[in-house]
């Protein structure tokens, strides 16, 4: 979960379940290179009886590109754990999009393998904007069959709502229907 490209990165040995990492990059000298930016990271692997498991945990602050200019700071967690044909996923996120502008992002998914090369899943993901209550909220169910061996269908329903909030777009919801066949060669 780390960005180690153009940076100095860290990431400490595995101690038993727990890895760990830290990146740092210097934009730069001139006065319009001041965006700096530090990430740390972390994964927690675990496993009791028949549940596996991580959690995960990562934040990053970069510094405005000026001097004065605002920061922006993010960060996550999240758990994944599943247990013989289930799978359920978490996670939370923050970030600052301006110095007054605040989002939040929820997903919570769960997955469930019927055997024979049938799934079926669901994810919801709601978005939360502090200033002027923007929301997004997305309901998203699938099942997916293995026809053959590199041959997977796929159906997909999402059904989405968009509430402006106090701001000027327009408010917005619908649904979609996808079929897909991939094929892997």
């Amino acid at each position: 979960d780390i960005d180690d490209q153009s940076n100095i990165t860290y990431i400490l040995p595995p101690m038993g379940g727990l890895t760990a990492g830290v990146t740092i990059r210097d934009a730069g000298e001139n006065t319009n290179q001041n965006d700096d930016e530090t990430e740390i990271g972390a994964k927690y692997a675990f496993t009791s009886g028949n549940l596996n498991g991580t959690l995960h945990y990562g934040a990053n602050s970069q510094d405005g590109t000026t001097a004065g200019a605002t920061g922006l700071d993010s960060s996550s967690m999240g758990i994944d754990v599943s247990m013989g044909s289930i799978r359920a996923v978490y996670a939370q996120s923050q970030t600052d999009v301006t110095a007054t502008i605040e989002t939040e992002i929820t997903d919570f998914g769960v997955k469930y393998d019927l055997g024979n090369g049938m799934t079926i899943a669901a994810i919801q993901t709601a978005v939360e904007e502090n200033t002027g209550g923007e929301t997004l909220d997305v309901t998203t169910v699938g099942a997916s069959y293995t026809i053959a061996s590199g041959l997977t269908a796929s159906l997909t329903y999402h059904d989405y709502d968009y509430d402006n909030g106090t701001s000027n777009e327009t408010d917005d919801d619908g649904s979609a229907t996808i079929f897909s066949i991939v094929a892997k060669f």
